[in-house]
């Protein structure tokens, strides 16, 4: 039926002008809730900004805390006078007091080089010794109320003082300290939280808002006045929060320093975040309640008129992918198009089904004939040779090598004219390749001799019939001379790569090998075989090995180092095996 002639009313097109026409007019009543929507995602965008910012301050921090402890590690591997330090001496020893000397000086000399520090301090534990370096504006007082403080702290010390920086409170005034400890002696440095407050005040964060820092413990350091003042409820403060205030919320952003244990703060008012956008409290609920009784009715439409037909389809799609070629798609119901895609698909299934089944019965056939021809190519040289031998054992009354001969002959012919058999197990192929060369050896007593073997735990794998045969027969043909002594070697076994998954077979003489010609033309497959027939064998065996395992099998075909040809197969392991009813199947 042609599309463009089909009922409008019933076609696809109606139907996504419909659904279009529902779905667009929810669409404009919700643009208005999108405005406020809006007013979430900027002041989520806001909050990633101060976010950013206030992770950008805390690595500058950090930056500057790194460098003083740079400063305190090397300090501790460079100076040798720590050592003298580091155990008990008397006041009259001279090295110890030059020592102390030279550390003050340096620390003296070096704090200059440090915008932020306020003291580098040397404490020897072992002579109760405390050296530091304060800057020509330093209050004294304040250095020995930090003196006493600091000592205090390493006489009753934390575990974690030696791992990072850590706040202080002393004198109501809050400090940041660093204390390294090697041996006896302490090392460290200490600057008051007010240096940092210039680089803060640079985070805008509005009229009420703030930017501090926090310690470990959850403790505002210098903000207390600001929080009780705005009447904030600091007990649930943590990252992403939203607090109360006398004045509205809050919106709390935090980053913790990776120098020590303690936060860098910031309080923005959510006036300030939105202070830029309308507000569009009175639609919201009626939006709201639109949109939840629309968009279910939107969606079952859509989901009845085009995802469901959909998915039948694609779930037919999957069984015949798993080979069902019997399934088929319902074209009764639906939009015309869809109608139209399954029968179109109903169509091409049973096209590929009976498609399929011409193949297999030709690849049936094909196969069929191959062995056929095989099973013919009885050379007539061969049966006249084994007649021949037979009559000369006859004539000097050897009845026992006649009765061995026969027997071989029996089995021979038996094996070569069986039919109905795609697959034959290794150890039928070796018995008979076994009877074959047993012939070919009383023909050639002085110029044959061969070994065969198959592992026992292949033994039972199958192959197609007289595959090995035909490169066995091509030996004796080719390779086995009068004038010389030629060996044999047909061998089976499991693939040492994949001893469960693959089989090795290995035909070997020590003849002349192939030619350079011959062993270009069954590299690539081309067929060589000249106006005898001879080399039709190798190709037909070859072409079978292919079809009995697709993509599974493979043949080299070469000259062994040591001389002679060389021919190696390797082929999946498949078996035989009884179902419950007693008949054979292939695994």
């Amino acid at each position: 039926m042609d599309i463009r002639r089909l009922d409008f009313v019933s076609s696809l097109g109606f139907k996504l002008i419909g659904g279009f026409l529902v779905v667009i007019i929810p669409l404009s009543v919700l643009l208005i809730y999108n405005n406020f929507y809006a007013i979430h995602v900027v002041r989520n965008q806001v909050a990633y900004t101060y976010a950013d910012l206030t992770a950008l301050y805390m690595k500058q921090v950090d930056q500057s805390l790194s460098i003083a402890d740079d400063y305190l590690y090397d300090l501790i591997v460079r100076e040798t006078d720590l050592l003298l330090l580091d155990s008990v001496r008397s006041e009259d020893d001279t090295d110890y007091h030059f020592a102390k000397v030279r550390l003050l000086n340096r620390l003296s000399s070096d704090i200059t080089n440090y915008r932020y520090l306020d003291s580098f301090f040397v404490y020897s534990q072992s002579n109760g010794e405390y050296i530091s370096s304060r800057r020509p504006s330093g209050n004294f007082e304040r250095s020995e109320l930090i003196k006493e403080a600091l000592i205090g702290r390493i006489s009753h010390p934390v575990s974690s003082d030696n791992e990072e920086w850590l706040t202080m409170e002393i004198g109501g005034t809050d400090y940041m300290v660093r204390i390294v400890r090697t041996g006896n002696v302490y090392v460290g440095a200490w600057m008051g939280i007010e240096h940092f407050a210039e680089p803060l005040q640079q985070i805008d964060t509005g009229r009420n808002g703030k930017t501090f820092f926090v310690s470990g413990d959850g403790r505002p350091i210098g903000a207390q006045s600001y929080i009780r003042q705005n009447e904030i409820d600091w007990t649930r403060d943590r990252d992403g929060d939203t607090l109360k205030g006398a004045d509205g919320r809050y919106l709390s952003i935090r980053r913790k320093s990776e120098e020590g244990s303690f936060y860098l703060n910031a309080l923005v008012p959510e006036s300030r975040v939105l202070e830029s956008l309308p507000h569009f409290k009175q639609i919201i609920s009626g939006v709201t309640i639109s949109s939840i009784i629309l968009l279910p009715v939107v969606f079952f439409y859509y989901r009845r008129v085009f995802l469901l037909p959909i998915y039948r389809l694609i779930g037919v799609m999957k069984r015949a992918q798993e080979g069902y070629l019997n399934v088929r798609a319902s074209s009764g119901s639906g939009a015309k198009e869809f109608q139209i895609m399954n029968k179109a698909f109903n169509d091409m299934m049973a096209e590929i089904g009976e498609l399929k089944i011409h193949i297999y019965e030709e690849k049936l056939r094909f196969q069929n004939a191959e062995l056929k021809h095989l099973q013919m190519q009885i050379n007539p040289h061969f049966f006249l040779n084994a007649l021949n031998t037979v009559y000369y054992f006859a004539q000097s009354q050897n009845y026992e090598m006649i009765r061995k001969l026969s027997l071989s002959l029996i089995q021979y012919f038996r094996y070569m004219f069986r039919s109905g058999t795609p697959f034959v197990s290794l150890r039928e192929e070796f018995n008979h390749i076994h009877h074959y060369l047993h012939i070919q050896e009383v023909r050639f007593p002085q110029n044959l001799t061969f070994a065969i073997s198959v592992e026992e735990a292949v033994a039972d794998c199958l192959i197609p019939p007289l595959l090995i045969h035909t490169f066995v027969e091509n030996t004796i043909k080719h390779a086995v001379d009068l004038d010389r002594f030629t060996q044999l070697s047909v061998r089976a076994q499991s693939d040492p790569l994949d001893p469960e998954g693959m089989c090795t077979l290995t035909v070997r003489d020590n003849g002349k090998g192939f030619g350079e010609e011959i062993l270009r033309l069954l590299r690539t497959d081309e067929q060589s075989v000249n106006d005898t027939g001879e080399g039709i064998g190798i190709w037909n065996t070859t072409r079978r090995l292919l079809l009995a395992f697709p993509a599974a099998a493979r043949i080299s075909f070469g000259n062994h180092p040591e001389g002679g040809a060389l021919v190696q197969i390797w082929f999946p392991q498949k078996r035989r095996t009884e179902d419950k009813e007693g008949s054979e199947h292939e695994i």
